[in-house]
């Protein structure tokens, strides 16, 4: 059972606000705010070994870049003669492709404003 202590000031306050403490409307109260230190790099090798791991994607996602817009370019050119179908899904292709490069470009921004 919670009981509480309820004194002759705390009810005459209740009962008349004027006779309550004037409050500052423009004060902001006091947040807690919780610790937001920057981001570090791993001491040790462990930092050489995710900066190498992200080099190796990168790389990887050059490489896939590249050979993605040559077979778009080459279905766009093939498929101007014999089949038009061809040719729209290498310009489709190539939307994604200059998409997906865009993402990758902008990874570690994207990732910096959410945290």
């Amino acid at each position: 059972m919670i009981s509480a202590a309820v004194s002759a000031s705390d009810t005459l306050t209740a009962l008349d606000p004027a006779s309550a403490p004037a409050l500052d409307p423009g004060a902001v109260p006091e947040q807690v705010v919780p610790p937001d230190p920057p981001p570090q790099r791993p001491p040790g090798k462990l930092g050489d070994f995710v900066d190498q791991i992200i080099g190796w994607f990168k790389w990887g996602l050059i490489a896939a870049g590249v050979v993605g817009l040559l077979v778009c370019a080459a279905m766009i050119v093939i498929g101007r003669k014999r089949n038009h179908a061809m040719a729209i899904d290498g310009l489709t292709g190539t939307l994604w492709v200059v998409g997906g490069l865009a993402l990758a470009a902008g990874a570690s921004g994207i990732v910096a404003v959410f945290l």
